[in-house]
């Protein structure tokens, strides 16, 4: 039910489960182990459909459970950048940072932590960890257009455009794909940068 995005009816099968998963005992059996281990995985599709129903308080409130649960340390740095966009999507701006944080003081190289975090930091016009972490993901990952995006419009708000220009210099460079908005915002620096004619 969840595979097929039917995430509402979904959710009392997953509910059914979790409660199997917390009632569990470890008395070492392979059945039990094997239950004890799928709780990170469960907590995720459960807080996954809350969050699909827009229920995100109810998203949150799992997805905190699944970053505490048994696992393998991939599967509580997923939990922990669920749990960060949870907070981002419920405007909690500071908490979701704080999340953003934490993940990466345990995987210093995990990119969409820098995405999130760059999200909730220009929600809060902390305009210089914008542009920080734009550094950051890009030298990660320099292929996806948002990080950029994000660090020229910071730029451009200051007018600051040979910043911006040069933001989009590095994208072009890296191959990037521009999104509508990204053109838009090239042509504005263009413009206000004294352009040629053929500018």
């Amino acid at each position: 039910l969840f595979q097929l995005k039917r995430y509402r009816e979904a959710i009392p099968h997953l509910e059914q489960c979790i409660g199997i998963i917390r009632e569990t005992v470890d008395d070492s059996s392979k059945e039990n182990q094997k239950r004890i281990k799928n709780h990170f995985r469960i907590c995720y599709f459960l807080s996954a459909a809350y969050y699909e129903c827009e229920e995100y308080t109810k998203a949150e409130e799992i997805a905190r459970e699944g970053t505490t649960a048994v696992g393998e340390r991939e599967d509580h740095l997923e939990c922990l950048r669920h749990l960060a966009a949870i907070l981002t999507k419920m405007k909690q701006y500071e908490r979701a940072i704080d999340v953003c944080d934490e993940l990466l003081k345990e995987e210093e190289q995990y990119y969409p932590a820098y995405l999130i975090r760059q999200e909730a930091c220009q929600a809060l016009n902390k305009n210089q960890e914008v542009v920080d972490d734009y550094h950051r993901a890009v030298d990660i990952y320099g292929g996806y257009y948002m990080p950029y995006l994000r660090a020229a419009e910071v730029f451009i708000d200051y007018g600051q455009y040979e910043d911006a220009k040069s933001v989009f210099d590095k994208a072009r460079e890296n191959e990037v794909e521009f999104s509508a908005k990204m053109k838009l915002f090239e042509v504005r620096t263009i413009r206000n940068l004294e352009p040629s004619e053929e500018d």
